[in-house]
């Protein structure tokens, strides 16, 4: 148990009790002090009022004024008191009675032992310490967001030591509970090697981060902030990051000051993903002049597709910006955005899938906890984006539309349409049917019919196969239509083609027989 100085008094009309009670554990070894004793209710109120007191101990029966009415009294007058009763067999219905009042245990004196009473002792240190906490935490949310500062002070009240500083945790992926506050509470109290008094405190309007006021001596504030150094980098892991505040004597600083450079860091934490641990003194140096984008002469650049110049301008901009981090962290991912629909609206003429793609992109971008996801994403929609106008006009001509054939002589036994190949090549399709045109000097369905067409009369030469299968297997779907379009770029008929055909075979071979 530690060393607290928590100040308890005996209350019971018997001495031999109460000298027992102080007989029966080291009370000062286990961090108490008995400040008095009392054998009646009456007198216990009296020295209550004239002693700072954190736990009572009393009886049930007792002259005068009984432990009953001495609980209800202490829990008017002095609410911060903890009360542990002492009963005889006998009292369950006044000990039920006395229990509704808010005793903290009930401990039967045949019974109490050294282990009882240190383990009654304990569950009333626990709920003081809760209390303290909901008070500290109260003052604190009125002093920050109210500038109230009317009791302020008596947080220090709280304290052994004279100065405190702020212990920030920005976790990426864990939402604000109680678990999570205690798993952090341990390792720090573990890493700190100290028992000093920790108070998490959540920031309520954001709930992956967690505030933890440090009560420390001034000579070991170097070695306690080495071992939460120590513990960010073992934590890394888990995507924590640890922001700390300065060191302040007075806790109406710490609210003013001490809050907002918190609350800084955890900004910064966005623009150093690399960095577990941060504090102001880590940040480097810089003079924060902001450039301008020239968008206008951007637009203008891909508008004469000078794309290499117009993307190096843009990534050079970027760049600077990724380095300052006094801006705020919306205002980065704002940029980001804005040139992603700004790229969109520009290429949706020419690649209308571009513009279905950004709002994926834009979504990352809003949930990206820094500045690293931020440009992983980026670098990726401008990959995209260069696939379908820098690669494209490279291989314009010859070179594209040679792989665009290809591909049609590939799967032209499949239900293509000039969509699906447009979606294919990342083309918008109405941009595909006239680049396919200019390039090839027919319509895309023309030169489709004509590869089918060609397939065709391959398998016409044979009789073994019907007409009808082949329509099929050359990728018409409907038979009067392949009809059509065999004779429209034959001249003759599937069923002329295939007679001709065999004739001609024939001839061939009669030739070549007499030949032999």
């Amino acid at each position: 148990m530690e060393n607290s100085g928590w100040n308890v008094v005996i209350v019971d009309d018997e001495c031999l009790v109460r000298e027992g009670l102080k007989h029966l554990i080291h009370w000062q070894q286990e961090g108490f002090s008995i400040v008095g004793e009392a054998s009646n209710g009456k007198e216990a109120l009296e020295l209550l009022s004239r002693e700072t007191v954190h736990i009572v101990i009393t009886d049930t029966v007792m002259p005068i004024m009984n432990g009953k009415s001495l609980i209800k009294s202490i829990k008017k007058l002095f609410p911060h008191i903890q009360m542990i009763l002492l009963s005889e067999f006998g009292e369950f219905d006044y000990v039920h009675d006395a229990s509704n009042c808010g005793i903290v245990d009930v401990i039967l004196k045949h019974r109490i032992n050294h282990n009882k009473l240190l383990d009654s002792l304990e569950k009333a240190i626990h709920l003081i310490r809760k209390e303290r906490k909901g008070y500290v935490n109260h003052l604190f949310k009125m002093a920050v967001f109210e500038k109230n500062f009317r009791n302020i002070g008596a947080i220090a009240s709280y304290f052994k030591d004279s100065h405190f500083f702020l212990l920030g945790l920005k976790n990426e992926s864990v939402i604000k509970n109680e678990v999570y506050i205690q798993y952090q509470c341990d390792h720090i109290l573990e890493a700190l090697q100290s028992e000093q008094e920790i108070i998490p405190w959540f920031l309520l309007e954001e709930g992956r981060k967690v505030i933890f006021l440090i009560n420390v001596n001034l000579k070991r504030l170097s070695s306690i902030k080495q071992s939460i150094s120590h513990l960010s980098k073992i934590n890394s892991h888990q995507r924590t990051y640890y922001v700390l505040s300065s060191t302040y004597e007075s806790i109406q600083q710490l609210c003013l000051v001490g809050m907002n450079e918190l609350c800084k860091l955890f900004t910064y934490t966005f623009f150093f993903p690399n960095q577990t641990f941060l504090t102001m003194k880590d940040l480097p140096s810089q003079v924060f002049k902001k450039r301008h984008f020239d968008l206008d002469l951007f637009l203008e650049q891909l508008r004469a597709q000078h794309y290499d110049q117009a993307f190096s301008s843009l990534q050079t901009h970027i760049t600077y910006l990724s380095t300052e981090y006094n801006q705020k962290e919306y205002e980065f991912k704002r940029f980001i955005q804005t040139m992603i629909m700004t790229l969109s609206s520009f290429l949706m003429n020419k690649r209308s899938d571009i513009d279905q793609m950004k709002w994926p992109y834009i979504k990352y971008i809003d949930d990206s906890p820094h500045i690293r996801r931020v440009l992983l994403v980026w670098n990726r929609f401008v990959e995209k984006v260069k696939e379908r106008i820098v690669l494209p006009q490279k291989h314009l001509g010859k070179t594209c539309i040679f792989r665009i054939k290809s591909y049609m002589k590939e799967h032209y036994a499949e239900p293509i349409s000039l969509n699906d190949v447009a979606s294919h090549f990342h083309f918008n399709s109405s941009y595909f049917s006239k680049y396919f045109k200019t390039h090839s000097k027919e319509t895309f369905i023309e030169y489709l019919n004509k590869l089918r067409v060609e397939q065709a009369k391959k398998l016409l030469v044979s009789d073994l196969v019907l007409i009808s299968d082949i329509c099929r297997a050359v990728g018409f779907t409907d038979h009067s239509y392949f009809c059509k379009v065999f004779k429209k770029v034959t001249k003759q008929s599937p069923s002329e083609y295939r007679e001709n055909s065999m004739k001609l075979k024939k001839v061939i071979e009669t030739k070549n027989s007499t030949n032999v």
